[in-house]
């Protein structure tokens, strides 16, 4: 659904690019296709993990490149990572352990 959010709402995804982007809405509309990428990578069981790598580093960029708000805390932001770690890795068990192999 976020995927497709960068192509329905493009104007107010561009509004967080930073002005040192030189093409904010293809920066948008790349991002946006590499989310709908990860999304259906993550369908299979031979490319999920490389999927939710994928996603797990756009999220870090994403909150690099993000200029909605203040400045992030360090350790805010090594909490963020934590939890994303934490939850990536419950959800590849949980996935392993329920979904047929391929």
């Amino acid at each position: 659904i976020g995927g497709i959010g960068h192509f329905v709402a493009t104007e107010a995804a561009m509004r967080i690019v930073p002005p040192y982007v030189p093409w904010p809405r293809a920066a948008v509309w790349v991002s946006g296709v590499l989310e709908l990428l990860g999304a259906a990578g993550l369908l299979w069981l031979s490319t999920r993990r490389a999927a939710g790598l994928g996603l797990f580093a756009l999220t870090i960029a994403g909150w690099f490149f993000d200029r909605s708000g203040d400045p992030y805390h360090p350790i805010l932001f090594a909490a963020f990572l934590f939890v994303c770690g934490a939850l990536a890795n419950w959800a590849f068990r949980i996935a392993k352990q329920t979904l047929p192999s391929s």
